[in-house]
């Protein structure tokens, strides 16, 4: 069983990143110090090394889609997190997928992730992903953050998946291990459907995800009167 306190892990051993979109001096020219702090989440995770905090003021709207691809190490993760007790908005209404995590050892702590046909992804990138040459997300730790579809009861019906672990189909075998998702909140606000691909949800989804990965204390909730499941599982290696 895995621990819950993950600040027991050192992930402050390194620099601390600030980004502040809404500072009027912040720009991803900048050294990402409080004072004089990067523009863009982009930015700061393209620097992240081991033991590294990348911290993110809610004071403005961030646009997906944010791809996390540098790594930590098993004693020293990255962690990206929300900056105080407000959480940031990424917003990828429109996008394919908001948040794509494919580094290892990592913490993504703290966010609003809105819009999307997937909130945050966390896995490889090719195809096939059934490939060690390639990045294969390990011990990433996805806690506390709202991942909502940024739909309404109005909204056409269209697939969304709140967080995804592993590939995006059934033939998309990964290598991918120990995942923990934990504390999230799902919200899915669309009618749903009956029809074949249009469905809402599922909020988490593990697919073709590899093995060792925990789920747990998340809070799924569907608007619509037409919903997948909650919480869906499927073709494990």
């Amino acid at each position: 069983t895995k621990n819950d306190d993950f600040d027991s892990v050192s992930y402050n051993s390194g620099k601390s990143y600030v980004v502040d979109g809404g500072d009027t001096n912040a720009s991803d020219s900048n050294p990402g110090t409080e004072g004089l702090p990067f523009k863009t989440i982009q930015r700061a995770c393209d620097l992240a090394n081991p033991g590294d905090v990348v911290y993110v003021k809610a004071s403005a709207v961030y646009q997906g889609e944010l791809s996390i691809i540098r790594s930590g190490d098993s004693e020293h993760l990255i962690a990206i997190k929300n900056w105080g007790d407000v959480r940031p908005v990424i917003n990828g209404v429109g996008k394919n997928q908001v948040v794509f995590i494919r580094g290892s050892h990592l913490r993504f702590k703290g966010f609003d992730v809105i819009g999307g046909k997937y909130g945050i992804r966390v896995g490889p990138i090719t195809t096939p992903a059934y490939d060690p040459n390639t990045l294969q997300p390990v011990n990433v730790v996805i806690e506390d953050n709202v991942v909502n579809d940024g739909k309404s009861m109005s909204s056409s019906p269209a697939p969304y998946w709140g967080i995804v672990v592993g590939g995006i189909s059934e033939n998309f075998i990964t290598l991918m291990h120990d995942v923990t998702v934990q504390k999230n909140t799902i919200l899915i606000h669309e009618p749903g459907s009956t029809s074949a691909g249009q469905t809402s949800g599922p909020g988490i989804i593990l697919l073709r995800a590899n093995e060792g990965h925990v789920i747990r204390n998340n809070r799924i909730v569907f608007t619509g009167t037409v919903e997948d499941n909650g919480i869906s599982v499927y073709g494990h290696i």
